[in-house]
C-alpha cells in the first residue's frame, strides 16, 4: 500500500493535482498509452492523461491493451543520474570515522558532468605521484619521476594519489570516489619525495615536461616562500604550449604570496563546507578563486609515508588547497 500511495502522490504532481481515478488504484500493470481519454473509455481500461498532450498513464493488463488496439509501452523507472560510487552515493571509512564527498554538491558537479566528464582532456598532476594499479585511478597515459630520474612516477607518500583521486578517479565503477574530470587522461610527474618534499628544479622541468606531454590542464599542489624567475619563466612555457596551471595557494594562513600559485592561471584558496574560508588557507588579491578544501574524501596510497602514519591504505580525508585545487 505504501508504494502505491507513493506513485498516487507523483501522478498527482505530474497532473498538478488533478484526482487519479479510483479504479486506476487497482490495475495490475502501469503503461504508457498514445490514444485519447474517449479511446481509452470505450475499451474499459482506467487511465489518466500526462501533460504530454495525446498520451495517457493506464492501469490495465497488457493484454487489455492490446485487445482494445492501443499504442502503449512500459512505464519505465528512471534513476537520478548520479554515480554508483560508493564515497559518492554514500560514506567510506577514514581514520576519522565514515566520510562521503559533499565538496560534490558544493562545486554542482553533477550538473558540471551533464556538459563534460573530462574526455579528450590530459590533465597533468605534478606532485609525490600516483598509486600504480589503484582500483579507482586510470592508468597514466605518461609518467616520469624527476626525482629518481626513471620512468615510474609511482607515489611513495600518498599526497598525489590524493589529488590525482579528486581530479579523475572514474565514476560508474561501483569504487571508491568519483573525480570531477572522471573521464581525463592523467598525465603524471613526480616531482616530489616520500616526504613530499622538492626542488624548484623538479617542479620547473615537470611543468616543462608535462606541457610537451599535450597537458590541457597542469596541476600544482605544492609550492615555496621564495620567488624564482625559472618557475615564472616554466608557467609562462606551459601557457605558451596551451596548458592552463591550476595551483595550491598554500597553507600558511597568510597573504604572502606562494610560488608558483603566485605565476599560476589560477590561485586556489581553501573553504570549509559552510563556505568559510579555512583557516590555514592563503588569501589576497593575487589568489583567483577558492574550493572546498576540508574533509575531503579521495583515494589513497596502499602503503608509503601517509600510510605508515596512520591514514587508511585506499581512501582517505584531507585537507588543504592542495585538495582545493
Amino acid at each position: 500500500m505504501g508504494q502505491k500511495l507513493i506513485w498516487l502522490l507523483l501522478i498527482a504532481i505530474l497532473l498538478s493535482a488533478r484526482a487519479l481515478p479510483a479504479q486506476a488504484q487497482e490495475g495490475p500493470g502501469r503503461w504508457l498509452v498514445k490514444a485519447s481519454p474517449e479511446q481509452a473509455a470505450a475499451a474499459g481500461i482506467p487511465c489518466v492523461p500526462l501533460r504530454l498532450p495525446g498520451w495517457l498513464l493506464c492501469y490495465a493488463t497488457e493484454a487489455d491493451l492490446a485487445a482494445a488496439g492501443l499504442p502503449h509501452e512500459p512505464d519505465a523507472e528512471v534513476r537520478a543520474a548520479y554515480p554508483n560510487d560508493p564515497g559518492f552515493l554514500g560514506f567510506l571509512d577514514t581514520r576519522r570515522g565514515p566520510k562521503t564527498q559533499w565538496w560534490a554538491a558544493k562545486i554542482l558537479l553533477t550538473e558540471v558532468w551533464a556538459q563534460q566528464r573530462g574526455a579528450g582532456i590530459r590533465v597533468a598532476v605534478l606532485d609525490t605521484g600516483i598509486a600504480k594499479g589503484h582500483e579507482d585511478l586510470p592508468a597514466p597515459a605518461a609518467e616520469y619521476d624527476f626525482v629518481n630520474g626513471d620512468s615510474d612516477a609511482d607515489d611513495d607518500h600518498g599526497h598525489g594519489t590524493h589529488v590525482a583521486g579528486i581530479i579523475a578517479a572514474p565514476i560508474h565503477n561501483g569504487k571508491g570516489i568519483a573525480g570531477g574530470a572522471a573521464e581525463a587522461a592523467l598525465v603524471v610527474g613526480k616531482v616530489l619525495n616520500a616526504q613530499a618534499s622538492g626542488t624548484y628544479a623538479n617542479v620547473a622541468s615537470g611543468i616543462a615536461w608535462a606541457a610537451d606531454q599535450g597537458a590541457h590542464v597542469i596541476n600544482l599542489s605544492l609550492g615555496g616562500s621564495s620567488e624564482s624567475q625559472a618557475l615564472r619563466d616554466a608557467i609562462a612555457y606551459a601557457r605558451s604550449r596551451g596548458a592552463v596551471t591550476v595551483c595550491a595557494a598554500g597553507n600558511g594562513g597568510s597573504t604572502a604570496p606562494f610560488y608558483p600559485a603566485y605565476y599560476c592561471d589560477l590561485a586556489v584558496a581553501a573553504v570549509d563546507a559552510q563556505d568559510r574560508k579555512a583557516y590555514w588557507s592563503n588569501y589576497g588579491s593575487w589568489v583567483d578563486v577558492a574550493a572546498p578544501g576540508v574533509d575531503i574524501l579521495s583515494t589513497m596510497a596502499y602503503s608509503g609515508t601517509l600510510v605508515s602514519g596512520g591514514y587508511y591504505p585506499g581512501y582517505e580525508v584531507m585537507d588543504g588547497t592542495s585538495m582545493a585545487a
